[in-house]
């Protein structure tokens, strides 16, 4: 739970909208249910052939909950909406802010297929924890009581087998749905294998087409691509399941409404026009919890993603470097001293005890084996990484002193795979 505290903490700027959005929806299925329920009343009334104008404040009736039900639904729609892109956006801008504060290296250290997943799916599936989380719930729990006080008006027995049948719909078919299957976790895996497969075949295209793997990443590429459908296809029908189920408990609570109506009218406790009124309103109501069948999926999967991407911009190592520009660039010399540098995942050194001067207006080639550290000293001039052990300077000032926006002006790398933007 302390990752949805953290989540609905960024949404607090919007509890007003939420708020409105929770009242429309509610609004949206009364008014389904007062139709359903004036329709009905109104037919079982005419049957009794009334005088036409006791019949018109049941039509005005009607009208009122046709017209208002079509108006609610574009309000909570548009409020919702509205609501859940606002909260995307907030989050976000979050994310950036929080990545920027941190070690830019630390971005290096994922796959780029699982970085890709992470600030795209992962942020994406976050904006689901309103309108997918939050909402359905609180809105089928305001119409199950508004339901309740509303057979409560008639009998005690109406009050219980709805009761049964709205739990049931409500809670034990996304629990028993969750018990049956697990496939939500496996596809947000298989997704992400299958996006980092295909980042890092694009990254390295020239490599693989000069060592003719285009067969064997094919091969790989189908075989991760079928798995990834089959679980999809899985979990479409896991949702069918669903459905079908809520659908056959509102089936039953409308049958057996009906057929309690019917005996309370046999046993004098209920008036005839009243049966197929209760009988619809009850259908009516089910109408809320038919959002709750994917609500421990989307649970999950929000708290599954919250938890990846907290962990991506939940890093202790920040970069300590000053806000202003604080330094300038003096001359345009570079010198390492004794510069010994760790990466925090690893106990070896990645370098150790570097030295060397790079003068103004000078050359310097920095050559070795695959993991040699070339890239690390790279990283580390850039301000990348905060090294503890040895000195960088530039032009006579330790690179710690630079601010980012001062460094980022005076060193630029241009890395094999270059990336040129037209702004």
């Amino acid at each position: 739970m302390r990752v949805l505290k953290r989540l609905v903490k960024l949404m607090l700027p919007y509890r007003y909208l939420m708020t409105l959005g929770l009242i429309l929806s509610f609004l949206t299925v009364g008014s389904n249910m007062g139709l359903l329920i004036t329709s009905a009343y109104l037919i079982s009334w005419s049957a009794l052939q009334p005088p036409i104008l006791d019949l018109m404040v049941l039509v005005a009736g009607v009208r009122f909950f046709g017209i208002s039900r079509a108006a609610f639904r574009y309000g909570e729609r548009y409020v919702t909406h509205r609501a859940t892109l606002s909260i995307l956006g907030k989050m976000r801008v979050w994310i950036y802010h929080s990545l920027a504060a941190q070690s830019p290296g630390k971005l290096l250290s994922y796959h780029s297929g699982q970085l890709l997943s992470r600030l795209v799916n992962d942020v994406e599936a976050l904006k689901e924890i309103y309108l997918r989380v939050l909402l359905p719930p609180l809105t089928a729990l305001l119409i199950g009581l508004g339901a309740m006080v509303f057979l409560g008006r008639f009998h005690r027995s109406l009050v219980l087998a709805f009761l049964l049948f709205y739990a049931l719909a409500a809670v034990g078919v996304p629990w028993l749905v969750r018990r049956l299957t697990g496939w939500k976790e496996k596809l947000e895996r298989a997704r992400e294998e299958l996006n980092g497969l295909l980042v890092d075949s694009m990254k390295g295209l020239t490599e693989i087409t000069a060592f003719n793997r285009e067969k064997i990443l094919i091969d790989k590429a189908t075989g991760r691509s079928n798995a990834f459908v089959r679980l999809q296809a899985r979990m479409n029908g896991r949702n069918a399941l669903t459905g079908t189920l809520t659908q056959l408990l509102a089936n039953l609570a409308m049958l057996v409404t009906l057929t309690l109506s019917i005996y309370l009218v046999s046993a004098g406790q209920l008036q005839g026009i009243w049966v197929a009124a209760l009988t619809m309103g009850v259908l009516a109501a089910f109408e809320a919890v038919h959002g709750l069948s994917q609500f421990i999926p989307n649970l999950e999967e929000s708290l599954a993603a919250g938890e990846r991407v907290l962990s991506l911009v939940d890093d202790p190592q920040m970069l300590n470097r000053p806000d202003g520009d604080h330094q300038s660039w003096k001359t345009g010399e570079v010198t390492v001293r004794n510069l010994t540098f760790t990466y925090p995942t690893s106990h070896l050194p990645a370098l150790k005890e570097i030295d060397f001067h790079l003068p103004a207006g000078g050359r310097l080639a920095i050559v070795g084996p695959s993991g040699a550290g070339k890239s690390t000293v790279a990283q580390l001039l850039l301000g990348f990484w905060d090294y503890h052990e040895g000195s960088i300077q530039l032009g006579g000032e330790e690179l710690k002193r630079f601010s980012e926006d001062t460094l980022w002006s005076i060193i630029g790398m241009v890395s094999r795979q270059t990336y040129l933007f037209n702004a």
